[in-house]
Parts: structure tokens; sequence; C-alpha cells
């Protein structure tokens, strides 16, 4: 799966949204917010996938080589 930026816009937009309508003092909103947007982008990071095509060996030694593939 790559990354989907298209969802971590609607989902910080939910957050955006529910920390501006919250009741309460500024600082507790500013808290809600943070914490939730440190979720949500946190959840954002770990659909990122690394797709390895080669490049590596090791077998009983230190893996040595160039490392050949992308970061999705």
């Amino acid at each position: 799966m790559s990354l989907n930026t298209a969802k971590l816009k609607t989902d910080l937009k939910e957050v955006y949204t529910a920390t501006y309508e919250a009741t309460g003092s500024r600082d507790a909103a500013l808290d809600a917010f943070i914490d939730a947007f440190a979720d949500k982008f946190e959840d954002y990071i770990k659909t990122a996938e690394i797709v390895y095509t080669n490049g590596l060996t090791a077998g009983t030694n230190p893996v040595v080589g160039i490392f050949n593939g992308e970061l999705r």
C-alpha cells in the first residue's frame, strides 16, 4: 500500500474541525489538536511500504551492497 495523501487531508480536516468546535480552554483545544494530529500522522506514515528489489548480500557476513528499491 502506498501513502494515501487524500485520506490524510480528510483526517486532518476532521481533526481541525473537531478541535475548532470543541469547547473549553485554548490550551485544552491545542492539546487535543496536537494529540489527534500526531495519531493521524503516525497512521499515515505506517502505511508506507519499502519495496526491495535487490542489491544486498549477507550470508554469514555483514550485509553489504547497495539497496535497490523505493519507499511508497
